[in-house]
């Protein structure tokens, strides 16, 4: 497993991880290739991660194609020092204590996040479509962010996205989706 949590400098000094980007990414994309299973992990919510922060992290991220991606949302414990940070977060009063709002995300970026959670587990951490979304990597427009945030959105307008789906039927939902973004290919 690696924490990565995110990949903007100011975001990591502000939570003291201090690393080398670079050489953890060759690592875990050279684990990704080989026999053991690797998870990675981002966090929604860390301080100076705004929502195109966060999509430029979970691109890197993806693009190691390591076995499962959490994506994680902050939670504050009482008494630790995230929540004597001034930084004007709210989190639920209900365990987990995640986060509603913070100065860089807003709670409608937050379901944004959310709806990418949902699609990327029920698609890449699931095993289902891994290697139809590794070769989409290079060629999604915007990257898989931005993929993977559209199709949360089609899911939702639909009326789909809060049902659960036989393999069979999100499969032709994707195949849907990958018709109307990227009807050449």
């Amino acid at each position: 497993e690696a924490g990565i949590q995110s990949t903007n400098p100011d975001t990591l000094a502000a939570i003291t991880r201090r690393t080398d980007p670079e050489g953890l990414y060759r690592t875990v994309a050279r684990l990704a290739k080989g026999p053991c299973h690797v998870h990675t992990d981002l966090i929604a919510g860390l301080p100076y991660e705004d929502l195109a922060s966060f999509e430029r992290s979970f691109n890197t991220v993806f693009a190691l194609r390591s076995h499962c991606l959490q994506l994680g949302f902050l939670k504050c414990l009482k008494g630790t020092a995230l929540q004597r940070r001034d930084d004007g977060a709210e989190y639920s009063c209900y365990p987990p204590y995640e986060i509603l709002k913070n100065q860089w995300l807003s709670p409608e970026d937050l379901l944004i996040l959310k709806g990418v959670e949902t699609v990327l587990d029920r698609y890449w951490n699931s095993g289902l479509c891994r290697n139809l979304l590794s070769w989409l990597i290079p060629r999604a427009p915007g990257g898989m962010f931005s993929f993977f945030r559209g199709f949360a959105e089609t899911l939702k307008q639909r009326g789909e996205f809060y049902c659960s789906h036989t393999p069979n039927r999100s499969l032709s939902f994707i195949a849907e989706y990958l018709q109307q973004t990227l009807p050449e290919d």
